[in-house]
């Protein structure tokens, strides 16, 4: 409240905002334009790349899996909501790590010394940096799931040439983003009190002729939705758009 009276207010997220719910490019990776042209670099490198040389990378690559996020134990970062499509991924994308056999690449806050990556300047710049070309799977695991929630990650493991590692139920806006396949989807939703089930991977998993197929058809629509300007425009004239709309709505509303 304000010494007015109470004051109106509106709730935007990915379950309360259509418009934050990606068509072609997240929100995310509109909040700086370093993201796009990072992408754009990678992706044009990357694309035309065919699936017997990306298997043939991913089979001599040094790293077997990769995890690039802060390790949390605590039972906050945990929750569940499995009526509604949304968990917690922080906990459990922890134990994947921790789990994860073969050769593996933790770091990041509790895994390493330091602060938290993102106090970094230059963050995103040096992860992509530090895993390119060096990893056959990389973990892309969101902090929490949501079926309209994606974040830079996906997009960072197949800038930096690894098969991400993903978590994604039915209906999740990934598959319209990057398709059904080129990546590794650990959702399984057996797990106890409508938990996902227990993590497990073996990074020394090899790649199939397929998935490795279907990874460069990926790399090779992500090449050109990053090349093309005017999607940029359109998901930021989208947010622009839906942010306007929902000032609009929420100055028309009666306040208290």
């Amino acid at each position: 409240a304000t010494a007015a009276g109470p004051l109106a207010y509106a709730v935007l997220n990915h379950a309360t905002a259509a418009f934050l719910v990606p068509r072609e490019i997240p929100y995310f990776l509109l909040t700086d334009p370093a993201y796009i042209a990072a992408y754009r670099e990678r992706f044009a490198r990357n694309a035309g790349v065919a699936g017997a040389e990306w298997r043939r990378r991913f089979r001599e690559a040094p790293v077997g899996a990769a995890f690039m996020a802060e390790k949390r134990d605590r039972a906050r970062h945990d929750p569940a909501f499995p009526d509604r499509g949304v968990w917690g991924l922080s906990v459990w994308r922890t134990r994947l790590a921790r789990a994860c056999t073969g050769e593996v690449l933790r770091a990041g806050k509790g895994w390493d010394d330091g602060p938290p990556r993102q106090e970094m300047p230059g963050w995103h710049r040096d992860k992509l940096e530090r895993l390119e070309g060096r990893c056959r799977y990389v973990s892309a695991v969101e902090n929490t799931h949501m079926a309209g929630y994606v974040t830079e990650k996906i997009f960072d493991a197949f800038a930096v040439g690894g098969m991400p590692l993903y978590v994604a139920a039915p209906g999740h806006a990934v598959f319209d983003l990057v398709g059904a396949g080129g990546w590794i989807n650990l959702y399984r939703p057996e797990g106890r009190g409508g938990r996902l089930a227990a993590p497990a991977f073996d990074a020394g998993r090899p790649v199939a002729v397929a998935e490795a197929d279907a990874y460069a058809r990926v790399q090779d629509r992500l090449a050109r939705l990053f090349a093309d300007d005017a999607a940029v425009a359109r998901a930021l004239d989208r947010v622009a758009d839906g942010i306007a709309a929902a000032l609009a709505a929420l100055a028309g509303r009666p306040s208290g």
